[in-house]
Parts: structure tokens; sequence; C-alpha cells
């Protein structure tokens, strides 16, 4: 800072000095001029264009130099803003610091008056916690003795129970196998009667070849009326499929059981026709 406003003046000086120097030259220059001029105007006319572009030249350096001081002046002013705003910056975080110093202090003499705080809390319920354990602990073992007693009263009404379920679903088990058995007799005789009707209706087609079978497919109706009835497995005869399709048709209605629990079991059956078995 000292050395840069130890140059301004020194800048100054050189700048009047070569103004002055620059005028008085102009000055001698115009002199000279006027006076060839007076003697011989063509013969000095050289001269004075010398002259005028000394004159220019001077001048042009002279606008240089006053624009440097300007410049350097300036960049001195720009130096002293930045480091005045550098100062005001320092300050202001040096500012910060002592805020931020004052509050940490505050702020950790707030932590430690919670903490004793929350000490002496916790130092309650844990005498307050004892107290309610042991009250909950005599409490805990009448109702044990008590929950035990209730366990063994419902393990013999349990097993009571149990023994009886047991007597009941053996009996309802045997009840219902000898209900099956007798379903399962009663499906397998009215199927034998369903092929019995169908092999009465079929008409043996000519040329028949010996050995050909093939599976229907039948739908029913309540009744034993005939849906549909379809080729399930051919024999590789269409004739013969077709025989024994049309048989089935006129053999409707098929016979049924009278029990209508059991017409699920026919409501579509498959069975396999064999003429030669």
């Amino acid at each position: 800072m000292v050395r840069n406003r130890s140059r301004e003046p020194i800048g100054r000086t050189r700048a009047a000095v070569y103004a002055v120097l620059v005028h008085a030259v102009i000055i001698g220059l115009l002199l000279l001029g006027f006076s060839w001029h007076n003697h011989n105007s063509v013969e000095h006319a050289p001269a004075m264009i010398r002259a005028h572009v000394v004159n220019e030249t001077a001048i042009k350096q002279a606008q240089e130099m006053k624009e440097q001081e300007r410049l350097a002046q300036r960049k001195l002013e720009q130096q002293k803003l930045e480091q005045q705003q550098l100062l005001k910056e320092q300050q202001l975080r040096q500012q910060e610091l002592v805020l931020k110093e004052k509050q940490q202090q505050q702020e950790e003499q707030l932590r430690q008056q919670q903490a004793a705080q929350r000490k002496a809390e916790r130092a309650a319920k844990q005498r307050a916690a004892a107290l309610a354990q042991a009250r909950r602990a005599a409490l805990k073992k009448q109702q044990a003795q008590e929950a035990a007693e209730r366990r063994r009263q419902r393990a013999i009404a349990s097993l009571q129970k149990q023994l009886a379920q047991e007597q009941q679903q053996r009996a309802a088990a045997a009840a219902a196998a000898a209900t099956a058995a007798k379903d399962q007799s009663v499906i397998a005789r009215y199927r034998a009667l369903i092929m019995q009707k169908v092999e009465e209706n079929w008409t043996r087609p000519p040329m028949h070849i010996k050995g050909l079978t093939c599976m229907l497919k039948i739908e029913l109706v309540p009744g034993g009326d005939v849906i549909t009835a379809s080729v399930v497995r051919s024999s590789g005869n269409p004739v013969f499929d077709r025989s024994v399709v049309n048989a089935v048709y006129r053999a409707s209605p098929l016979p049924l059981p009278e029990d209508a629990s059991l017409f699920p079991q026919f409501q579509e059956i498959n069975f396999t026709f064999n003429p030669d078995s």
C-alpha cells in the first residue's frame, strides 16, 4: 500500500514534464515552419508535414501515458476496495465464531440440565417400578394358582368331550362306510343295467369285425333321458362307433336309481362298449 502511494506523485510529475516538453516542441516547430514558409513556401512544405507528424505522435504518447495513469489509479482503488471487503468478511466470520461458541455453551448447559433431570426421573421410575414389580409378583403367583386349577378342570372336561366326539365319529364313520358300500353296490348295478339296455338296442353292423370296442361319454338328465352321446375313444371303425351311439339314443331313457342323491354319479358317465366280451 505505501509503495503504490509513493509512485502516484512521481507519475504525475513525469506526465507534467512530458506535457511541457511536448508543447515546447510543438511551439518551436510552428515558429520554424512559419519562418521557412516566408522564405520559400515550396521548399519548406515537407518540414511542416514532418512537424505535424511529430506533433500527433507526441500527443498520442501523452494520451497513452495519461490512460496508463488512470488505469493504475483505478487498479489501486480496486485493490483498496478488495482489502476493505476482505477485512469486513474477516470481521463477520469472527463475529459468527463468537456467536457460535456462545450458542454451543448455552446448548451444553441445557444438555447438562436435561441430563440431570432425566437421571432424577429415572431414579423415581426405578423405585416405582420395583414396588410395582413386587405387587405384580404376588398377584401373578395367585393368578397362576387359580389358572392351574382352571386348566385342570378344563382338561377333564376336554377329555370327556373328546371321548364323546370320538365315539360319535366312529359311529358316523361306520354308518358312512355302510352307506358308501350300499351306494357303490347300487351304482354298479345300475351301470350294468345301462350297459345291458344299450346292448339290447344295438344293431350289429354288416361285416362286423369282432373285438372292436369304443368308449362313450353320455350326459343324462333326471329321469334317464340322454342329452348327448359322443365317442371318447374310437374303435377305429366309424361304422361301429356310429352304431353304438345310435344304440344309446334308442335305449333312452336309461335306468337310474330311485335315490335322487345318487343322480350326480350318473349325470355324466363314461363306459366302454364291448359287445364280444
